[in-house]
């Protein structure tokens, strides 16, 4: 069988990487140390972060310097693994993208890995449905096989800077992690702190307000905030601003007046929170609204006409 395998990889002009190579792409890719490892063939299994994912993790073959899986679709995608991960091939990488892109997600999803190519087309399908547990797979995860499940801060922080315009929630993974509810292995408040910062820097530098993760989290977990101040919020400067502006307005009472913002100049009043449910009525930019909710990303609002709905927390606005 592996005769079979190294012909066919020959037969398709793949050059098996000199030793140093080998290791220095493992250890770049999976996060391994093949020295630290006698045996010759070995998975490289690792827990996924989505319960119900396939499982088709790669077997080195150390002697032979080579991987292989048991789902490739055809030897092709075999051979355009192998040249993609041991040398970058793009002509491999556009093979895989159209005939075997589970490995590629693969590779982001399970193991942390990316180049500038291969995150861009990631993050493509992501914003193809933002609600997907792929997505927070990607943002959430090891990096390396031996590594923590915890934030991947700078692939989050690449996709927030990328795609300012992204309506993309992560209340129900936040939650989670802070009532210790999954198995995360990060810092569970200061990740947490991580990316509320970056989300209400996000929205300040669009004029937004709310910041509907950052008030629902502050709303359902009062001793977070509390922490977050005994800290000094962990130095995010955004998330103090933020977080004692607010404070200052609930406390003070302060009249607010909230209106409609959409780059397509109206936002959709929706019968329920979801992007797919009924519209009940379009709202022009400008239009006053008294909020009801602003606790999750949905903000459930009433019009001058008494209509009540939910609106996109980032189509509000606030003076």
């Amino acid at each position: 069988m592996l005769n079979n395998k190294i012909e066919i990889l020959k037969n398709n002009n793949f050059e098996f990487p000199k030793n140093s190579l080998f290791k220095e792409r493992l250890k770049l890719v999976f996060g391994l140390n093949v020295d630290s490892i006698s045996s010759n063939e070995f998975y490289l299994e690792i827990k996924p972060i989505i319960p119900d994912a396939p499982e088709f993790y790669p077997t080195v073959y150390k002697k032979e310097k080579y991987l292989d899986a048991d789902n490739f679709t055809n030897d092709l995608s075999f051979v355009s693994f192998n040249k993609y991960i041991f040398y970058e091939d793009r002509t491999a990488f556009n093979y895989l993208k159209l005939n075997d892109n589970y490995y590629l997600y693969m590779l982001v999803q399970d193991y942390g890995y990316y180049n500038n190519e291969l995150l861009e087309y990631i993050f493509e399908n992501i914003n193809k449905d933002l609600e997907s547990p792929f997505a927070y797979a990607v943002f959430f995860g090891r990096t390396g096989i031996y590594g923590n499940w915890e934030l991947r801060k700078k692939i989050f922080q690449k996709y927030v800077n990328q795609y300012p315009d992204a309506n993309i929630s992560v209340i129900y993974f936040i939650a989670p992690i802070l009532e210790e509810k999954n198995p995360y292995e990060g810092n569970r408040e200061y990740d947490v702190a991580f990316i509320l910062n970056l989300l209400i820097e996000r929205n300040q530098k669009n004029n937004i307000y709310p910041v509907g993760e950052a008030d629902y989290i502050f709303t359902k977990y009062p001793n977070f905030l509390k922490h977050l101040k005994d800290n000094n919020y962990y130095s995010f400067p955004q998330l103090k601003s933020y977080s004692e502006n607010k404070s200052n307005l609930d406390n003070n009472d302060i009249s607010v007046i909230y209106y409609i913002q959409d780059p397509d100049g109206y936002a959709d009043l929706r019968k329920e929170k979801s992007k797919n449910s009924e519209i009940i009525q379009q709202l022009k930019n400008g239009e006053k609204i008294e909020v009801i909710n602003n606790e999750e990303n949905w903000i459930q609002i009433k019009t001058k006409e008494g209509k009540e709905g939910y609106v996109y927390y980032d189509r509000v606005k606030m003076k």
